[in-house]
């Protein structure tokens, strides 16, 4: 037996020399197989755990249709600790239209089980106080953190990422340090902010409530972030693992990665099952709306506004007010001026001349006029009496014009704008005006202003003419124009053409028929006087087809001047164009 025992020694002693040399290798393989085997069973046992598409059964939180009138505030609202508070401190005083400008906030925590589908409302109820009161509309500014997205509460996330572990443990123990892959875990495993989501929204008003659903919108933004970061975190572990070489030692780790990435590649999607999931539970951290909104003055001074973020808009209001967050209010309703601060403009006069019987002008209408406030403008006459009228309103501007009596030349006025707001007034600075003497007489006052001379019309002519010889001097500065009424009784207008003392006009008038009469005067124009002159009038003829200047116009000539003894008479005339064919003239 000893010499066995020997044999046997000195064997295993030789065959322990021959393997130290492979011990190492021996070793690393042994481990390798090992990491290989049981990351082969927990991914058989992960893929029987997890079904296809990786869903999380959400059993909770689905979306909320109707509740019984007085269900208990704890089964609708999604916030914990909820406070309100006012932004303004009270007394809450009017604005320059006599409403209260409201600042309110609630405040609070998301409770756990708020997630993507839970339907959110923010709900401010009005006492009876202020029920109807709401002027203006309103607008809710949200700002809700978002609580931090951890990937590792995906069914098969926390055990995969044990394999990925244990390979590169086994890696470690040869020497291999993979910081890349370390670095891709470390953040995969380590809550990710989703931010904060900030915005404005309309504010539905009724009766008893405000309210606001932000549901569409928080949800579209969480869904937002969580699909940046959680493609970020994948796309490290795909940089990682493309980064291994691809060879029997690295399999185990190589192998593992990839079973992680499979969980977590639907994340990719927008629409993925797994994703939703893991935003539908504990979503809200802090959350605050703040309500901006004005109101007519209250039954009471001393009112509440509730509030709740609830998961629907349908609150009993009474129960609100029983049992939920409040915010006193406290009205100052003391009697103001409207208009103590209210700024009343200068106005603008026109020029006054003398034998004016009113004053007249405008004046810009400060913006925003309380509400109740009329304007007068009141004018201070030479004896210190007053006159007055009312400012026409329109947008930002007034217009006033306020009789007199007929002024003289260098009267002294002063005019001014008063605001009038109930018994309360508040006047403007006043203008200073002047009388200015009067314009100068009318220059064709007394002026003869001649008849003219029409020429024969015709059935199927569309115009009238004549001339006329005007009466000398003719003042300077002075047009004419020929103005001729139409069978129709309407009027039409030319000017007048004026050589020396002889006129000649056309006047369009549209086809003529036999039998009409047409009547046309001059009218003499000097700047913004007018004298008009008595009329002439043409009854129109039948025509004549035989006569080829039954319609043609024939001009009055000019006669040069004759002297005593001269035996002829000489002259011109002008030449109507075109002259019908065979046509002669003779004087």
């Amino acid at each position: 037996m000893s010499k066995v025992s020997s044999k046997k020694t000195t064997q295993a002693s030789k065959r322990k020399s021959k393997k130290s040399s492979a011990e190492a290798r021996a070793t690393f393989k042994r481990n390798l197989r090992r990491s290989i085997y049981v990351c082969g069973a927990t991914l058989m046992l992960a893929s029987a755990a997890v079904p296809s598409g990786v869903a999380l059964a959400d059993t909770i939180n689905q979306p909320q249709t109707t509740r019984q009138a007085r269900a208990g505030l704890a089964d609708i609202s999604l916030l914990t600790g909820g406070q309100m508070s006012t932004n303004k401190a009270n007394p809450q005083t009017k604005n320059a239209q006599g409403n209260y400008d409201l600042d309110l906030s609630y405040t609070g925590t998301g409770v756990a089980d708020i997630g993507l589908a839970t339907r959110k409302v923010m709900v401010f109820g009005l006492a009876p106080e202020l029920r109807g009161k709401v002027v203006g509309g309103a607008t809710i500014d949200v700002n809700a953190a978002l609580t931090d997205l951890d990937l590792s509460k995906i069914p098969g996330v926390s055990a995969q990422v044990g394999l990925v572990h244990t390979a590169l443990s086994a890696l470690e123990l040869t020497g291999i340090h993979l910081d890349a892959v370390q670095n891709a875990l470390t953040q995969l495993t380590s809550a990710q902010p989703l931010g904060t989501y900030s915005t404005t929204v309309a504010g539905n008003v009724s009766n008893d409530r405000i309210t606001a659903d932000v549901t569409d919108g928080l949800g579209n933004y969480a869904k937002a972030q969580a699909q940046q970061v959680t493609t970020g975190l994948i796309q490290d572990l795909q940089a990682s693992l493309a980064g291994l070489p691809n060879n029997l030692v690295y399999a185990s780790l190589r192998g593992a990665l990839q079973t992680l990435l499979n969980i977590l590649n639907p994340l990719l999607s927008t629409s993925a099952d797994v994703l939703n999931n893991l935003l539908n539970v504990n979503l809200l951290g802090h959350t605050t709306a703040r309500l901006h909104t004005t109101v007519s003055q209250p039954t009471a001074a001393n009112t509440n506004v509730y509030g709740i973020l609830a998961n629907n808009g349908a609150v009993d209001i009474d129960l609100l007010s029983a049992s939920g967050d409040r915010v006193p209010l406290v009205f100052d309703m003391t009697a103001e001026n409207p208009i103590a601060d209210y700024v009343v403009n200068q106005p603008t006069v026109n020029t006054a001349t003398a034998g004016d019987t009113s004053i007249s002008g405008n004046v810009a209408i400060t913006q925003p006029v309380p509400d109740g406030t009329t304007f007068k403008a009141i004018v201070t006459m030479p004896d210190s009496t007053t006159k007055e009228a009312p400012v026409t309103v329109n947008g930002s501007t007034g217009t006033f014009t306020v009789a007199t009596g007929t002024l003289n030349a260098n009267d002294a006025l002063s005019v001014k704008i008063q605001a009038v707001n109930g018994s309360n007034t508040k006047d403007g600075n006043p203008t200073s005006v002047t009388v200015q003497a009067g314009q100068p007489t009318n220059p064709i006052e007394n002026y003869n202003v001649a008849t003219p001379t029409l020429n024969p019309a015709t059935a199927g002519d569309t115009s009238v003419s004549g001339n006329a010889t005007l009466t000398t001097p003719i003042p300077d500065g002075t047009t004419f124009k020929a103005i001729a009424t139409l069978p129709g009784g309407g009027t039409a207008t030319s000017d007048v053409t004026v050589d020396g003392n002889h006129a000649e006009f056309t006047v369009e008038t549209g086809e003529l028929t036999a039998g009409q009469q047409v009547s046309v005067k001059l009218q003499a124009v000097n700047g913004s006087n007018t004298k008009n002159g008595s009329d002439a009038t043409v009854t129109v003829n039948a025509a004549d087809p035989g006569n080829p200047i039954q319609n043609y116009a024939v001009n009055i000539p000019n006669v040069d001047p004759a002297t005593a003894g001269d035996t002829s008479l000489s002259g011109n005339v002008a030449i109507t164009e075109p002259v019908p064919d065979g046509t002669t003239f003779k004087a």
